[in-house]
């Protein structure tokens, strides 16, 4: 009776339940930091919670499952502390929180940034067990958010922890409004997996955010090889950003992203492309529900950086439209601006690679902003074209298309089949030539002074009002962008700092620190070189930001700036592992002091 009721009242109201339109504005919260391998790390925030419970060496509990579930209510912070052996403890989290008075587990990093590490191997079931077999997939997975007598968890943030080893998924999830945030998912079947089904709201994720996350070494081989992937999302309002996503295990069928939402974001990811690069595609078991929001269909992949370069690599890139039902498959538009997409089949014996699988004729791409770039295949087709039901429209915007290699390298082609597909506008034609990236060899995708993909974008915010303020995640550039009003091409904006690798004169060391170790204070010593401006920040073993100093003298040679560690707005600085950062418009460097 509890399904019938809920869906009368959800079919006569959902209408007005979900307007949205454009994607929400970047959340992200203060004191963040790029860890060197590609995900983020966040600090504790102590004072936005009532209850704190710690975890680790030397702490009140030794392993998670030590603590009293009871004592996990909301507005209650489990910090969990880094040791060199992982915590052993299955999750079974049954909360329900609110925005003001959350549920957060947070991993404390040690002063490398390395992450806790809870593994699902021998590892104690703990939390709030369900009273029946129900949860047969789910108890295959490490970190459990779900439903219990029709109690629906809600406002849980997962943060900074190292998810291993689970043979179904390392986070499962059927709740709303529950972020995993700044994590390591590896060698898990699923890295992530929310749950919607029965065409019930009590039983359909909501408002997932999966954002600053290393995706590694997941997937399955063996029967259920397509089955399983970095990433798979059901539900409504999915947004999916700030990932490193690597490819899935070899022999893996899976994709490196699968979402079946309502509205789907994916934004300022670093992709390496599996079987797809993202799959989005029709809602199951929830279609009822899901299809009468308002633009459900639509979905926003934006300032992203796709790379197809695998030997396995895939040969249709992005799907949009359906696997099963084609009654509910996406017939909206997949706005898709300032990606940059990389493809290098050279010597993996791909005979062509399509960017596009899109299943309807109702369907529409607006392809903005983009740079793409493709070689070593005998055909690049925007559209894949394989039977009677593939179709699309694609209306280009502004955006660099280059090909190199194929039976035609002046040009690329719609599609190798007549069908139903159309295109409107004209990208710029490269002929073969890379749109100015500065050294893919070394994993650097932003472009040089001497680009022709510099300033050529639209404003994306004055035309359909979407913003694209940030860059794509990685460890050579600061995630603010501010090109907006005049952009360029691709997922990076010039006005960053970036990592030199061109100047040999550039990579050598312009900084240094003495004494250090130190125990009030210490100089740090630079030179500007030919820069005209340099930035310093000091940042604690979290990536909290301790200092900020901006030196704009228009002189080369050299400087020195004192950090005096002893007292800092009034207060001492703890002892131990602290980093600077030196950045100049040519150059970025970090190194470590220690404060004893």
């Amino acid at each position: 009776m509890r399904k019938k009721i809920t869906l009368l009242v959800l079919i006569v109201g959902l209408a007005n339940f979900y307007a949205q339109t454009l994607p929400s504005p970047v959340n992200l919260e203060t004191g963040y930091s790029v860890h060197n391998d590609g995900y983020l790390l966040y600090p504790s925030p102590e004072n936005a919670y009532t209850t704190i419970l710690e975890v680790g060496p030397g702490k009140t509990y030794t392993e998670i499952h030590d603590i009293p579930y009871t004592l996990i209510t909301p507005g209650t912070l489990v910090k969990i502390y880094y040791r060199p052996t992982p915590y052993l403890t299955k999750i079974l989290l049954n909360v329900q929180a609110s925005e003001n008075n959350k549920v957060r587990f947070q991993g404390i990093p040690d002063e490398n940034g390395t992450l806790p590490v809870i593994s699902f191997t021998n590892a104690t079931l703990w939390g709030n067990t369900p009273s029946s077999g129900a949860l047969t997939i789910a108890t295959g997975s490490l970190f459990i958010v779900y439903d219990v007598y029709n109690v629906k968890p809600s406002w849980i943030d997962i943060v900074n922890l190292h998810l291993r080893d689970a043979p179904y998924a390392g986070v499962w999830a059927q709740a709303d409004h529950v972020s995993i945030k700044g994590c390591i998912l590896n060698n898990n079947a699923n890295g992530v997996f929310f749950q919607a089904n029965d065409q019930n709201i009590l039983e359909i994720s909501t408002n997932m955010l999966i954002e600053g996350n290393l995706f590694m070494e997941n997937g399955s081989t063996g029967s259920n090889a397509d089955r399983h992937h970095n990433i798979y999302a059901q539900g409504r309002n999915s947004t999916i950003q700030f990932n490193t996503l690597q490819r899935v295990k070899d022999g893996s069928l899976g994709t490196s992203l699968k979402d079946r939402s309502s509205f789907t974001v994916v934004r300022y990811n670093r992709i390496e492309t599996s079987s797809r690069s993202i799959d989005l595609v029709e809602p199951e078991d929830t279609d009822q529900v899901l299809t009468v929001d308002a633009n459900w269909g639509d979905a926003y992949v934006y300032g992203n950086l796709i790379i197809n370069d695998h030997p396995s690599g895939s040969t249709a890139m992005i799907h949009y439209g359906y696997d099963n039902v084609p009654t509910y498959r996406r017939e909206g538009t997949l706005y898709f601006a300032n990606n940059t997409i990389y493809v290098d089949r050279t010597g993996h014996g791909l005979y062509k690679v399509s960017l596009f699988d899109v299943n309807s004729t109702v369907s529409n791409i607006q392809f903005s902003n983009n740079i793409l770039y493709a070689t070593g295949m005998n055909q690049f087709n925007i559209f894949r074209s394989n039977n009677t039901d593939n179709a699309g429209a694609i209306a280009f915007e502004t955006s660099w298309l280059s090909v190199n290699g194929t039976d035609d390298p002046t040009s690329w082609q719609l599609n190798d089949l007549a069908g139903s597909y159309s295109m409107t506008g004209t990208p710029i034609n490269g002929n073969g030539i890379n749109a100015g990236f500065t050294a893919v060899a070394n994993g650097d995708y932003t472009l040089t002074g001497s680009s022709p993909s510099l300033a050529l974008g639209t404003n994306l915010n004055a035309t359909i009002g979407l913003n694209v303020n940030y860059n794509s995640i990685t460890t050579l550039v600061e995630l603010a962008r501010t090109d907006q009003a005049n952009p360029n091409l691709g997922a990076f904006s010039s006005d960053t700092a970036t990592a030199s690798i061109l100047d040999e004169t550039l990579k050598k060391s312009i900084s240094t620190s003495y004494p250090n170790p130190f125990e009030n204070s210490t100089t740090i010593q630079y030179s500007l070189a030919n820069d005209t401006f340099c930035t310093i920040t000091i940042t604690n073993s979290i990536g909290q930001v301790i200092k900020k100093l901006v030196n704009s003298t228009q002189v080369s040679g050299n400087y020195r700036v004192a950090w005096d560690g002893s007292s800092m707005q009034g207060k001492k600085v703890s002892k131990g592992l602290y980093f600077y950062t030196i950045t100049t418009k040519n150059h970025i460097e970090s190194k470590k002091m220690l404060l004893k």
